[in-house]
């Protein structure tokens, strides 16, 4: 999130409030008020009301945006929520890069290091990766004090809204355009786990609580699906090999050469299979030597540089060409590069290059598919180190807590952290990543899930402005606009995949997908918010809750029933009915919020 953008907005919102509007005259029975009725608030105070009532200030975030309409536009909502949607598309672009560029490698470098293996690290970390905005929008909204169930309304909302965007739209869209034949086994695996979690929440919404326990066994249900995923890709290889091996076997009988087959197999595996292969890897070569060049010719040495070479660099010159690799990493585009660019490139890159500054500031990123040095970057691992902490003790509001006697958590965390960068400094070389590289990744985790955090709270916030403004309910704002910004990343993601003759894939993940969204960030969610409160999670089951869990169970349903009565067939048959679905979906929930 840009930090500059943010100042300038909380100015905009504080600066120009009109001078008629004083604390003096807001009462004190007008300061319980819920926000949700300022519309009975005469038009000339409801900048008083809404700057001052308890109800309609912010638990966490940093921009009032309630204040926006009322104080700085005066009353003109239209405009607010013109504004209020660009800012909320802006926040959910940032969500996708953060997601991305910072927590995925992350995931999959600690999923390498644990040494996981691709089945378990698909369906546990990398799914993680894939819906860390879904989850950490449920843990937002679901850890705030709920005073009148709008924002359990809202977290339920997106949850069922973004299943049924998924499931109706993202499905439906790949078996429009492709026609493809699914494993049953593994689609009917995916489907029948997700309808009994459909089935369980709606259950628990229904009963009005949902208590630990039952927040628990959601997790738990999450990791049978694990497990069962597990063994089953073991399974299949297990019977893959049998059939490999019969068939090795079978050929040896009638081949004079066989003998020497699996010799020859492995060296032709090592090889490059196709010329784009090679130049790829000639290209890597080359960009490596280049580096390694670079960094020699700094200090006038040979084209090869020894650890005592590096150890004689002068501190100037070695500070020289760390900065260097500093300025780079955090303004990678040549100035020839961004001319080149159409004007709307240009405008896309001049937003996002403050949110990815600060990002590259504040998140180690150690990516084993960059090589030489897996993005190893010494002055700006430094910088991480201090800053990244620092951020974090702040958004969680840590950084002022008083330890004793004056001594704040914010000093603490800078001094341990600034003495992490002089040990970096100390015991690791400009262009060699150290033995601990890989130490960095889960800081890289960490910060990566703070800055979707940071950002979660803003589109909370807004979310809760908006619909005190329109008079909305939270389950139609989570169905909607927070089930459809979350669930955009996978429509791209999916319909990519199968555009790149992957269809299955992308279909099959439209249900793999809601299902970690469902029952981990509902359990999780429950979990963190019952500790943080007490007692258990109250919800309720609205007239909007309740058409979007029909629906979602109608969806998963039909898919179930059409693929497995068409002999494992998915096409327009399935998707013509799943876009339709949505369609009347959107007309019968509309209907019921304004009826």
């Amino acid at each position: 999130m840009n930090a500059t953008i943010v100042v300038v907005l909380f100015c905009l919102f504080t600066a120009f409030k009109p001078s008629a509007a004083t604390p003096e005259r807001l009462s004190s029975n007008d300061s319980f008020i819920p926000c949700s009725d300022l519309h009975k608030i005469n038009a000339s105070d409801r900048c008083e009301f809404v700057t001052n009532a308890s109800d309609c200030q912010i638990e966490d975030g940093y921009i009032p945006y309630i204040r926006f309409p009322y104080c700085t536009l005066n009353g003109q909502v239209a405009a607010s929520v013109v504004v209020f949607a660009l800012w909320i598309s802006y926040l959910f672009v940032n969500v996708a890069l953060t997601v991305k560029y910072y927590l995925v490698p992350s995931l999959d470098t600690i999923s390498k290091t644990l040494r996981l293996s691709e089945s378990v690290a698909g369906v546990t970390f990398l799914a993680l990766g894939n819906g860390a905005a879904d989850i950490f929008s449920l843990v937002v909204l679901m850890t705030k004090v709920d005073n009148d169930g709008s924002f359990a309304d809202t977290a339920m909302g997106a949850i069922l809204g973004g299943g049924l965007f998924v499931t109706s739209i993202v499905a439906g869209l790949i078996t429009f355009f492709y026609s493809m034949g699914i494993r049953l086994w593994v689609f009917l695996r995916d489907t029948l786990f997700y309808l009994g979690a459909i089935i369980w929440l709606v259950v628990m919404i229904a009963d009005g609580e949902i208590s630990l326990a039952e927040a628990l066994g959601f997790v738990g249900f999450y990791v049978c699906y694990v497990v069962l995923v597990i063994v089953s890709l073991k399974f299949e290889k297990g019977e893959t090999t049998e059939e490999k091996k019969g068939l090795l076997s079978e050929e040896s009988n009638g081949s004079t050469d066989s003998e020497n087959f699996d010799e020859e197999e492995s060296i032709d595996e090592s090889k490059p299979k196709s010329p784009d292969q090679t130049i790829i890897i000639s290209r890597d070569i080359e960009r490596s030597q280049s580096e390694i060049e670079d960094s020699v010719t700094d200090v006038k040495g040979p084209a090869v540089a020894t650890r005592k070479d590096k150890e004689k660099m002068s501190v100037s010159r070695l500070s020289k060409h760390q900065f260097r690799q500093l300025l780079k990493a955090l303004w990678p585009h040549t100035w020839k590069d961004f001319k080149a660019l159409p004007w709307y490139s240009k405008i896309v890159l001049v937003l996002q290059e403050p949110v990815r500054f600060l990002l590259t500031l504040t998140t180690p990123v150690v990516d084993y598919k960059k090589p030489p040095n897996h993005g190893w970057n010494r002055l700006l691992m430094m910088f991480n180190l201090v800053l990244g902490p620092t951020l974090a003790a702040v958004a969680f509001d840590f950084f002022f807590q008083e330890v004793k006697d004056g001594l704040i958590v914010g000093l603490i965390s800078l001094a341990v952290s600034t003495a992490l960068a002089l040990f970096v400094a100390l015991t690791t070389y400009t262009d060699e990543p150290p033995r601990f590289h890989w130490v960095f990744a889960f800081l890289g985790f960490v910060m990566s899930i703070v800055w979707i955090y940071i950002i979660a709270n803003e589109v909370v916030n807004i979310l809760e402005a908006i619909g005190d403004m329109l008079q909305l309910s939270g389950a139609l704002l989570g169905l909607i606009v927070l089930a459809g910004g979350n669930s955009v990343c996978d429509l791209i993601a999916n319909f990519l995949v199968a555009k790149e003759g992957k269809p299955i894939m992308g279909f099959s993940a439209s249900y793999g997908s809601p299902l970690l969204n469902m029952l981990i960030g509902v359990g999780l969610s429950c979990i963190l918010a019952i500790i943080k409160n007490g007692g258990s999670y109250k919800v309720k089951l609205t007239a909007q809750l309740s058409v979007a869990s029909g629906f979602l169970l109608f969806s998963v349903a039909l898919a179930t029933l059409v693929v497995t009565l068409r002999h494992r067939q998915a096409d327009k048959v399935l998707g013509i009915p799943l876009l339709i679905s949505y369609l009347i979906f959107i007309i019968v929930l509309l209907c019921v919020e304004f009826a």
